[in-house]
């Protein structure tokens, strides 16, 4: 398909967090991360089969791509917790059935990662999204040759999952009545709308520790938004300028680059993530 439409594929992702529920084994279940608080807990055997089931189907599938794309890049998938991030470095340390030993990192140029900070303020977003970077370079092999691609990140989409409210619904009073985050205590980081936030975290994050005096070779930065498809009250303090039928709306949450009463991009966000001014 790519051929007949004269399109290259830059690169390949091999799967989807599957450190939720190692490679559909359910060894183990995101419940069992969350009753662990999500803390590594896992054991030799549950390690062992997340292994076994992962490491053969990244090398079947990179070797079927590079034979159809020997220029697509391969990247594991997108590891989701950075508690996780030991079983990307066991797939360094494997043994086949006979005992040899086996890198199966040998068939990927890069790793997948997930970055969904949980902070009100963006100076905890970056300190939250730093840590989770460094935690993952200490154990993700072979780094000096390979490269990060944060395949999912978002400044406030977790807040859909860790039963706290929505980070942008602030003033600049720090009361709910607006779409900013809270500034700061200690004045680090004034409050700020998502496109502020993006723009730390592509300064202060990612160009920060690629140019670290030890640092993370980070690839490709994608953007990915949890869109609400109606009212939530988590988002009970969030006004925006939008009006639909006449009516300004409320209590709904946009995490992404669309306004949701025109179909058109909020060209301050879209700014933000190309990396670019707001036009």
């Amino acid at each position: 398909m790519p051929s007949r439409y004269c399109q290259t594929i830059e690169a390949f992702e091999i799967g989807n967090e599957l450190d939720l529920h190692c490679n559909n084994a359910n060894s183990p279940t995101s419940a069992e991360w969350a009753k662990h608080h999500w803390q590594w807990f896992l054991s030799p055997m549950q390690v062992q089969t997340f292994v076994n089931g992962y490491g053969p189907f990244l090398a079947t599938a990179a070797a079927a791509i590079r034979s159809a794309f020997p220029q697509a890049q391969i990247i594991t998938y997108g590891n989701s917790l950075p508690a996780a991030t030991p079983l990307i470095a066991a797939l360094a340390e494997a043994r086949d059935v006979n005992g040899k030993s086996i890198d199966y990192t040998q068939w990927v140029d890069g790793y997948g990662t997930h970055l969904y900070p949980v902070a009100d303020t963006t100076f905890d977003m970056i300190a939250d999204a730093t840590g989770m970077l460094r935690n993952a370079a200490a154990h993700f092999p072979h780094l000096d040759k390979k490269t990060f691609w944060i395949t999912e990140w978002n400044p406030s989409s977790s807040s859909w999952w860790n039963g706290k409210r929505r980070y942008f619904q602030y003033d600049a009073q720090g009361q709910s009545a607006g779409d900013l985050n809270k500034a700061d205590a200690r004045g680090r980081t004034p409050a700020m709308n998502r496109a502020g936030a993006i723009q730390a975290f592509n300064r202060d994050v990612v160009a920060t520790l690629r140019t670290a005096q030890k640092p993370v070779n980070i690839s490709h930065v994608f953007f990915y938004a949890y869109d609400s498809a109606g009212p939530s009250p988590k988002c009970s303090g969030v006004k925006y300028s939008w009006a639909k039928n006449g009516q300004a709306l409320q209590n709904l949450c946009v995490d992404g680059v669309i306004d949701p009463t025109t179909g058109a991009l909020l060209a301050d966000v879209a700014a933000a993530v190309a990396g670019t001014g707001a036009k």
